[in-house]
C-alpha cells in the first residue's frame, strides 16, 4: 500500500485509531483505481509524489462524503485525480 493509514490520518486530521481498517480499505481502493487508470503497478520506493497525492485525494473524498456524494464535488475530485495521474499512464498498455 503506497499511502499509509498514518498519511491519510494526517491529511484528514484524525487522532484516533477507531477507523484505521476503514481508512486502509479506502487507500487500497484508491490505489487500485490509480493503477487501473495508469495501467501500471506502483511500489512504495519509486512512486511519484503526484500518484500518492491522487490516492490521498480520492481516499479523503470518499471518507468525507461516505453517506452521499455531491456530483460536482465528485467530478472535481475525479478531474484532479486524473490530472495528477495523467503523466504516469503507461500508454503502450492502453491500446
Amino acid at each position: 500500500m503506497i499511502v499509509s493509514v498514518s498519511d491519510l490520518k494526517a491529511q484528514l486530521r484524525i487522532g484516533t485509531d477507531s477507523e484505521d481498517s476503514y481508512l486502509e480499505s479506502l487507500s487500497e481502493r484508491a490505489q487500485a483505481t490509480a493503477e487501473t487508470y495508469c495501467r501500471a503497478t506502483f511500489a512504495d520506493d519509486d512512486t511519484p509524489p503526484d500518484v500518492k497525492m491522487a490516492i490521498i485525494l480520492m481516499a479523503s473524498h470518499f471518507y468525507e462524503v461516505r453517506d452521499s456524494s455531491d456530483p460536482r464535488s465528485y467530478e472535481n475530485m475525479m478531474r484532479a485525480f486524473h490530472a495528477l495521474l495523467y503523466p504516469h499512464r503507461d500508454v503502450a498498455k492502453m491500446f
